[in-house]
């Protein structure tokens, strides 16, 4: 199975976040429906809503997809500092130490 990575699925972002945001439609949809009910709504009033709820929708997913590559340290390697417990070199014999998080890398990383 594939990982999900921060740089795909941007347009899939998009769209989901433009169904949550259907109230906006709802809205230019009810400014059309006045159009053709009282002639003195102009029809390009209906372009606000629509306009504001693409840009909300785009802003949003542009600003969830920055938060998404910002770097973590979930992934890096913590040192083993439990004394009761197996150390790497004790069921992986022959395993180098330099990919070990040292003591000074450690205090860097918390």
């Amino acid at each position: 199975m594939r990982r999900a990575s921060p740089g795909r699925g941007f347009w899939i972002s998009f769209l989901i976040n433009l169904a949550f945001r259907y109230q906006w439609l709802i809205l230019t949809a009810a400014v059309v429906l006045l159009h053709f009910i009282f002639k003195s709504v102009p029809l390009w009033l209906a372009l606000v809503p629509l306009a504001l709820w693409l840009i909300h929708a785009l802003v949003i997913t542009i600003v969830l997809r920055l938060i998404s590559r910002v770097p973590t340290d979930v992934f890096t390697r913590r040192p083993n500092k439990n004394p009761y417990s197996k150390k790497t070199e004790n069921y992986l014999p022959g395993r180098d130490q330099k990919d070990e998080v040292t003591d000074d890398q450690s205090d860097f990383l918390t």
